[in-house]
This record gives structure tokens, C-alpha cells and sequence, in this order.
């Protein structure tokens, strides 16, 4: 078969940038909650004037055991969907992240990888053969960063590789087949980025003469109709401190109950309210029961993401004391709803953010810290307020979907001009 010509020249046609998003964590018809984050970003390039294609494998079901549990929600995934103009496709690849198969290939990625390039690169080629994208834009360099390598070999077609986890990163010290797909990818990418400042230092560190950029996240303003939607009655004349996160143990929900329930005498007209499901849901209703305060704690479940901007509307404090989150776009979220923050001094976020101005920043998995900060922030209404503008003052200035779009097509443009990976492994 003849071997298709390179197709990422110098862009002086005046024609859009177009960009190959290619991410194994964006949210699906049938899981929306999943990598929102990833679904704003690509809605934001789309309206700085990219031209977006998005590519998001997700794991292949066995039919039967695709009739259970959260698989279903896997299985029942389609195979495209339109999200209010961003084309997302959906092909499915023998490659899985969680669970005790994810255990088995952690350490050593290679062959995971290897077989999730083998199912999906034949749907991956004919895409960037029809779509003919300037440069790939990949999430997460395993597994995804891997097979943008392969397609950048192929085509000649610059790639960026965005890693949004710490301990993706750290883990390479304890796994030296993990740091040698780190170092494949990376020396193969036009430039590593990282969602905050700390990530893309560790990937420099990682990687010896490399480019890595902090790229962070951003998000939209809040539909006007929120701000006139009255509290439900369950909450009137409450103070609502609100949480959402997916329920695995990074997030810290049973401390943030822990922590709320221990000053929660001295507050008695403060409620949380959590929205949220996954795995960890057992050790959040124990932390709730253990907590013993009836209705002053309410698990929501599963919140569409709209729900979720209500709440926060609705609510007097975010908190979200889970530790080594890249950036979160729940905090920005939280910010666009003029709501102070309470976040962990280990996360992104702090990048932009100042304890005492916007929110609180605590020690991570400190029970005391976040009491203390929630504390302080419940018994003083006249701080609250001041750190609401704060907030809002900073999502302003930096941190709207308008605002990091800007920065990350200009990533992107100046890798599909300048260069293409010559030092690819």
C-alpha cells in the first residue's frame, strides 16, 4: 500500500487550525459527568476557531458482561455523538483503566498499549486521513501519547501530549517501563504539557531537554438563568456547603465528612450536600452514618453536569479537599459561581489561586485542616463575601474557557508551523 504523504505543512492558507483531539477520558452520552474538563476544552478551541475532530476509545465490553453494573454504561456507549458541535467518535479498544486489568499493565504499559494501538489505528489512520488534522492534540501520554507517537511516525503530524495527573508522573521512578514510554512519547512530542505548574516540572524532570509548557484549564461562564433559580425549600435560609466529585479515594469525601461533622455543633444551620458516585460510595454512606447528623448531610448521586453549576449556585462554600489534583475544572467552576473555595495546598489549582484570597488552601488528608478552614470560613459571613468577589475577580482575569483557549491554540498552532517530532524514537 502506498504510503500517504505528510500532511502537516506550514499553515498560510488562512484556512482554521485543525486539531486531532485524541483522549481516552471525555465524557460519553452514556457517562456525561466523565471528563467534563476535556468536553469544555474542546468546545473552547472550537469557538477560538479550530476546526475539532475528537477521538475517544473507550474500552471494549463483553456483550454479557456488558448487561451489569457500571459496564453497561461502557457497553451502551455509541459509536459517535454530536455535542452541541464538537463530532466525537467512540471506537472501541482492548484497553481498560481501572479494575485489577489496570493493575496488571500499570507498571508495564508497553503491551497494554501495544494492543490498544492494534484495535484502534486502523480508525485512527482513515480519521487523520480524511480529516487531515495540522497537529494531534493526545491526553494522558499512556496510553494515549503512545499512539500518537505511532500516527506522528506515520504521517509526519506534530503532536502535544497534555498529562493531567501527579502520580502518573511520580510513578515512573518506582516503574522503569512506565518512564521509558514516558521518555518515547516525550521525546517524540513537540512539547509535553502539563495541567499545572508542577506536572509539567516533573515531566522536565522526568525528561532531560524536552519543551513542557503549563496548560491550564478553563471553563464557561454560568447560564443567566441560574442566578434566578430559588433555593429548594430543603435549604432555605441554610448555609450549603457543597462538594461533587466522582467517589474514588483521591477525592477525600469521607475526610470532607469527617471534617464537617466534627465542628458541626458549632454550626448548627450549615448543611452539606455531596454529588457524586463511583466505587467509594460504601465508605462515604459509613463516614455519612458515622457522622450521625440526619438530613444535615445528603449524598445527591449522580448530578448532570448542569445540576452541578446549580448547586454551587445554590451553595455558600465549595469544598474539595482531595489531594494532588492537577487543576480541576469543579474549582473553576465553583470561582464562575462566586463561591470561595476550600481545596488541598498540593493541587493545581494553587497555581492561580491564594490561600486567604479566593478560598482556603489545607494541608492534604488532614482532617483537622479542613475543619479548621471550613470553620473559619462558616463563622464569618463577611469573609465569605470577600472571598466570593476574589474569586470571581480571578476567573475573570485568567480562567474563563475563552481565556486558556487562547493559549492553548497558540500552543498548537506554533507546533503545526514551527516543527514536526524529528528526534521521534
Amino acid at each position: 500500500m502506498e504510503q500517504p504523504a505528510p500532511i502537516s505543512e506550514s499553515l498560510l492558507d488562512g484556512r482554521p487550525l485543525r486539531v486531532l483531539m485524541f483522549t481516552d477520558y471525555f465524557p460519553k452520552p452514556t457517562i456525561p459527568a466523565m471528563g467534563v474538563w476535556a468536553l469544555t476544552q474542546a468546545k473552547a478551541l472550537a469557538a477560538a476557531g479550530a476546526e475539532i475532530q475528537v477521538m475517544s476509545p473507550t474500552s471494549w465490553i463483553p456483550p454479557l458482561l456488558g448487561r451489569f453494573g457500571s459496564a453497561r454504561r461502557f457497553a451502551k456507549c455509541p459509536n459517535a455523538h454530536n455535542w452541541d458541535g464538537v463530532n466525537v467518535e467512540y471506537p472501541r479498544w482492548f484497553f481498560y483503566s481501572v479494575g485489577p486489568v489496570r493493575n496488571l499493565w500499570y507498571g508495564r504499559p508497553a503491551l497494554a498499549s501495544k494492543l490498544a494501538s492494534w484495535t484502534i489505528r486502523r480508525r485512527l489512520f482513515q480519521k487523520i486521513e480524511s480529516f487531515r488534522p495540522d497537529v494531534i492534540f493526545a491526553h494522558h501520554s499512556v496510553p494515549c501519547g503512545l499512539v500518537a507517537l505511532q500516527a506522528s511516525k506515520k504521517y509526519g503530524i506534530p503532536y502535544i501530549v497534555e498529562d493531567l495527573d501527579f502520580g502518573s508522573i511520580e510513578s515512573c521512578a518506582r516503574y522503569p517501563s512506565r518512564l521509558k514510554a514516558f521518555e518515547k512519547v516525550s521525546r517524540g512530542a513537540w512539547a509535553m504539557a502539563g495541567a499545572s505548574k508542577r506536572i509539567a516540572e516533573a515531566l522536565a524532570k522526568l525528561v532531560s531537554g524536552i519543551r513542557t509548557v503549563p496548560l491550564y484549564m478553563g471553563t464557561q461562564r454560568l447560564p443567566a438563568e441560574m442566578w434566578n433559580m430559588p433555593r429548594p425549600a430543603e435549604i432555605e435560609g441554610k448555609t450549603v456547603v457543597f462538594s461533587a466529585a466522582i467517589f474514588y479515594d483521591r477525592k477525600g469525601i469521607p475526610l470532607l465528612i469527617d471534617a464537617f461533622a466534627s465542628i458541626a455543633a458549632k454550626h448548627p444551620n450549615a448543611v452539606l450536600r455531596v454529588g457524586g458516585e463511583g466505587h467509594e460510595r460504601p465508605a462515604i454512606e459509613a463516614a455519612a452514618a458515622r457522622a450521625n447528623l440526619g438530613d444535615r448531610i445528603k449524598l445527591l448521586g449522580s448530578l448532570q453536569h448542569e445540576r452541578v453549576l446549580q448547586e454551587m449556585v445554590w451553595a455558600d462554600i465549595f469544598m474539595l479537599v482531595g489531594w494532588e489534583e492537577p487543576f480541576a475544572t469543579v474549582y473553576l467552576e465553583a470561582m464562575a459561581a462566586k463561591k470561595p473555595i476550600i481545596c488541598c495546598s498540593d493541587g493545581g489549582i494553587c497555581d492561580v489561586m491564594t490561600d486567604g484570597v479566593e478560598g482556603r488552601a489545607v494541608e492534604p488528608k488532614s482532617v483537622a485542616a479542613a475543619a479548621a478552614a471550613l470553620d473559619q470560613l462558616l463563622s464569618d459571613e463577611s469573609l465569605r463575601g470577600r472571598m466570593s468577589a476574589a474569586a470571581w475577580d480571578l476567573f475573570e482575569k485568567r480562567l474563563t474557557s475563552e481565556a486558556t483557549a487562547r493559549a492553548t491554540l497558540q500552543i498548537l498552532q506554533n507546533a503545526a508551523k514551527q516543527s514536526k517530532p524529528a528526534n521521534a524514537i
